[in-house]
């Protein structure tokens, strides 16, 4: 029995359909994959240095100040410049202790966020900041959130902070964080992340 005309426009429906996927473009790589690959690359960067600005919200109140943050292995430098109250303050620290300058005089301990809270009133949670500034979970502390997209951190929850990676920048190979808001009960701090250098040793 001959074809009807419309059963031969199925037909070629369904043959086009078939051509269609057949020269489809292939699925991207998945992002569990690329995540796996990027989270490898970060871990071995341990000597960089970024320049950004840090807000802080806290009971109501507000307040900003412009960061600079040098990273050599375990051991930072971190500035941070503005109305903070006191003036500049510049953290030296590594595994073995911190030590905070001010315009008032040096300061010692084995906390570097203890130490910056007493003196400034901030809660920067500066021991994970050193991971979570790359978009890492920090090793020391059980991660109970974590979300990916498109092969990057999208939330983290650690220590008592949530943090919510809102843009990232292409920095040779890598994408890194341009902006994050981290928050807990009644604080939250937004930073501002531009100018970053890398130098990876292994």
């Amino acid at each position: 029995m001959p074809a009807t005309s419309l059963q031969l426009r199925l037909v070629l429906a369904m043959l086009a359909a078939l051509l269609a996927s057949a020269c489809a473009t292939p699925p991207r790589q998945l992002p569990e994959s690329d995540f796996s690959r990027q989270q490898k690359q970060l871990q071995a960067l341990d000597d960089w240095q970024v320049e950004g600005k840090i807000g802080l919200r806290a009971n109501g109140r507000g307040s900003s100040a412009l960061l600079s943050w040098q990273q050599q292995q375990d051991h930072y430098k971190l500035r941070l410049s503005g109305p903070l109250g006191i003036g500049t303050v510049l953290v030296d620290g590594s595994d073995d202790g911190v030590q905070l300058r001010t315009k008032d005089g040096v300061y010692r301990a084995a906390n570097p966020e203890l130490l910056i809270e007493q003196l400034t009133g901030w809660q920067i949670p500066v021991s994970a900041l050193q991971f979570w500034a790359r978009g890492l979970p920090s090793p020391d502390l059980p991660v109970e959130l974590q979300r990916v997209e498109l092969g990057r951190l999208a939330n983290l929850q650690q220590g008592g902070w949530h943090i919510d990676y809102r843009d990232f920048t292409r920095v040779d190979d890598l994408w890194l964080p341009r902006k994050m808001i981290m928050t807990r009960p009644q604080t939250q701090l937004t930073l501002l992340y531009h100018n970053w250098q890398l130098k990876r040793t292994r």
